[in-house]
């Protein structure tokens, strides 16, 4: 629903008010007095005036009906809008027979026929008599009436979908010739799509055009769109046919999410192969690709490198992006997991399931969980019997996250295995005075009751003094994840209770994933009266606040990225004092959006994600040099202090180690040439895989870089994403 404008509303009351007042004056006079020609011709203006107040006020009040609720649509334009033309011929017609003396009852059924076109009542009108004004008006609106009647029957044989590509066609053609295009075209089928394509039309646009493309969708979600201003059509996503159907090639953006990434990729090869035809003509176009396999998305570049080569016919932007992805960034972002304030200095994260959100929830914490070397970052995992293959997969996956001999030795030989060995060490094990046994541990969710209220279950040792403690519960569905939490969080807060030290902090995030928000917000309430809010529960990962266009596009959180992307081309390869040359004087022309935005768009998807990675942690850096963000100060060259610089700098080294070995990169012994660096990165070998210490000077530089450019940009860019709130103890 779009929001109300009380001034247009209050103005078309006053003014109906003003008519019925009128009118009611007019009654009471014919009343009063004899009603003779002459008299009525007296009273001519005020008829005429109350009656085109009353009509004209009460077709504005339906437009500005039609625009305020989107679901009143269907029924303005098939029944109260021809009603009201049928109504304003009858009393048209009526008034202006009563005028040429007819009784009441013959005037009425006299300009009834003015609705079939039926002339035959001017026969009995004397020779001498011309028909009055309101008669004719009465006679132009009947054949009005006809002819609307026959456009909806028209459109009830033609059907809704041919209807929606007629008006869809028309569209096209006048703005082709008049300009100011803005149409968005969403394709897949399933819930998602249709909440986007439903946020898409609730936006605060009304030049805004949303087409819907779906293979199929159900009863209940084709009725979500009946009452809209969506243009939906059925056809297969993966073929030509249904694709041209939505004339995507003129679309400003199109978002491409069916159930799964092989039909998404299907899409996406198809558009590609319909972009290039001849013919095809395409305008600025962005495409956003759902792909949930990070390899499904590397892909993507290579195929988005075809597009950009024809710059001569194509501008079209490529961004993949995953539902799972988006939500672990987000909430992590929102609610961090170093909540190191409280004196802990563990971070510690439970997952309870071990879905594709879980898994994206415990990727992030690993990209997340590098500080200083006496604080880390531990991971447990409870997965039920039904995400076995799922853990297995994983862990599979991952050998850089275990210790295990097997697991090592199965992905990589002699000679290069001890430089990976020491990587993973150094990246994910060693610390300050300790090394750890493991870094993510995975155990079997119990499934009777008494194992999960038992004192010895293992969730609750990891409620300590020392941890800051972060519970992520992913369970299939919101109320499987609801119902274990109202078993559970009785015993997180006794153990939180036990704690001596007052230091533990316990955090509880429930992936309740229902369409309503009143019933994620009426969950959430319970599950928090159940500790009285000592053990915070906040449910997350809602559909309709996930699938809107403004958390597919990520613009407030690309922004700090695309800055870091723009530093190091800057820096990179230049013999410049950075903080001196480039940012102490900050030249706004260097980070002007037009410059921010061409080099981000010529960027391959693997360094933008890198990039937002970076991103990511910068306000670990922050949270964990204790700075404070609102009020940053003017002497930028020295918010860092040199004992703060290296140990920033290593965060962000080790940082850059995880992203690499949590895709499956290797080291390399020896540096390659510039020929040779090409052919190791499409082999995913680096060679500054390797502890801080040992990282030659020029690389450790860029470390020192990013780290010294981030208070530059919060300070200079006002509209780069908030940072999160401080955390406080419960």
């Amino acid at each position: 629903m779009r929001n109300h404008r009380p001034t247009k509303g209050i103005t078309i009351l006053v003014t109906l008010l003003i008519g019925t007042i009128l009118l009611m004056v007019d009654y009471y006079l014919e009343s009063h007095q004899k009603c003779g020609i002459e008299f009525i011709a007296k009273r001519k203006w005020m008829q005429d005036a109350s009656i085109a107040l009353i009509l004209g006020t009460s077709l504005a009040a339906l437009w500005s009906f039609n625009y305020q609720f989107l679901n009143a649509k269907k029924i303005v334009y098939e029944f109260i809008f021809p009603l009201s033309i049928a109504v304003f011929v009858l009393i048209t017609g009526t008034i202006g027979f009563l005028e040429l003396k007819y009784d009441f009852g013959d005037a009425f059924f006299a300009a009834g026929n003015f609705l079939t076109l039926n002339t035959s009542v001017f026969n009995n009108l004397a020779g001498d008599i011309t028909p009055t004004l309101w008669i004719m008006a009465a006679r132009i609106f009947g054949g009005v009436f006809l002819a609307y009647a026959f456009f909806l029957a028209l459109i009830l044989a033609v059907g809704s979908e041919n209807y929606n590509r007629v008006k869809l066609r028309a569209y096209l053609i006048r703005t082709k010739i008049f300009g100011s295009r803005n149409l968005h075209v969403v394709i897949g089928s399933g819930q998602k799509a249709v909440f986007l394509a439903l946020d898409l039309a609730n936006e605060q646009n009304e030049h805004k055009k949303v087409v819907l493309l779906y293979e199929e969708l159900g009863e209940a979600l084709e009725s979500m769109l009946e009452n809209t201003n969506i243009w939906f059509m059925k056809g297969n996503p993966s073929s030509r046919i249904g694709l041209d159907k939505t004339h995507f090639q003129q679309a400003n953006n199109v978002y491409v999410l069916n159930e799964t990434d092989e039909k998404n990729f299907r899409t996406f090869q198809e558009m590609i192969e319909i972009a290039q035809a001849p013919h095809s003509t395409v305008i600025i176009s962005k495409w956003y690709i759902h792909l949930t396999d990070p390899r499904h998305r590397a892909l993507i570049t290579p195929f988005a490198a075809i597009l950009k080569n024809d710059i001569t016919k194509h501008e079209i932007f490529v961004h993949p992006f995953d539902f799972c992805q988006n939500i672990a960034r987000k909430v992590t972002h929102e609610h961090p997991i170093d909540r190191f304030e409280t004196g802990a200095n563990v971070a510690q994260v439970v997952v309870i399931g071990f879905n594709a959100l879980a898994q994206a929830i415990a990727i992030q914490c690993l990209r997340l969980g590098h500080f200083r070397l006496d604080r880390y970052l531990q991971i447990k995992v409870f997965y039920t019997p039904d995400e076995q293959a799922n853990v297995d997969k994983f862990m599979a996956a991952h050998p850089e996250l275990f210790r295990t001999e097997q697991l090592f030795n199965s992905i990589i030989h002699k000679p290069d295995a001890e430089r990976y060995k020491e990587v993973k060490e150094y990246t994910f094990f060693r610390k300050a005075h300790i090394v750890l046994r493991d870094v993510i541990r995975f155990e079997p969710l119990p499934e009777a009751e008494s194992e999960l209220v038992s004192p010895d279950f293992s969730l609750y040792q990891c409620v300590s003094a020392q941890n800051c403690t972060s519970i992520y519960v992913c369970l299939p569905s919101g109320l499987q994840s609801a119902s274990l939490l109202n078993a559970i969080l009785p015993c997180i807060e006794q153990k939180r209770e036990e704690i001596t030290q007052k230091t533990g902090d316990v955090k509880v995030f429930c992936h309740y994933d229902f369409p309503d928000k009143e019933e994620v917000v009426i969950i959430e309430q319970i599950l928090n009266k159940i500790t009285e809010r000592k053990v915070p529960v906040v449910c997350f990962g809602n559909s309709q606040s996930i699938c809107t266009s403004t958390e597919i596009e990520n613009k407030n959180r690309d922004r700090l990225a695309k800055y870091i992307a723009l530093l190091y081309k800057n820096v990179y390869g230049r013999d410049v004092d950075f903080t001196t040359d480039l940012l102490n004087k900050w030249q706004p022309k260097l980070w002007d959006e037009a410059a921010l935005e061409n080099n981000w768009k010529n960027e391959p998807e693997i360094y933008r994600e890198s990039n937002r990675q970076a991103a990511d942690h910068a306000w670990v850096k922050f949270r964990e040099m204790k700075r404070e963000l609102k009020n940053i100060p003017n002497d930028l060259a020295h918010y860092w202090s040199e004992e703060e610089l290296p140990v920033l700098a290593e965060m962000e080294h080790r940082r850059w180690n995880a992203e690499k070995l949590l895709l499956g990169w290797l080291p390399l012994l020896t540096d390659p040439t510039k020929e040779q660096k090409k052919k190791r990165n499409e082999q995913k070998r680096h060679f500054f895989l390797m502890d801080f210490a040992t990282l030659p000077e020029a690389e450790k530089t860029k470390d020192y870089t990013q780290v010294i450019g981030l208070p530059y940009f919060l300070k200079n860019v006002p509209d780069i994403l908030p940072p999160p709130t401080q955390s406080k103890t419960s």
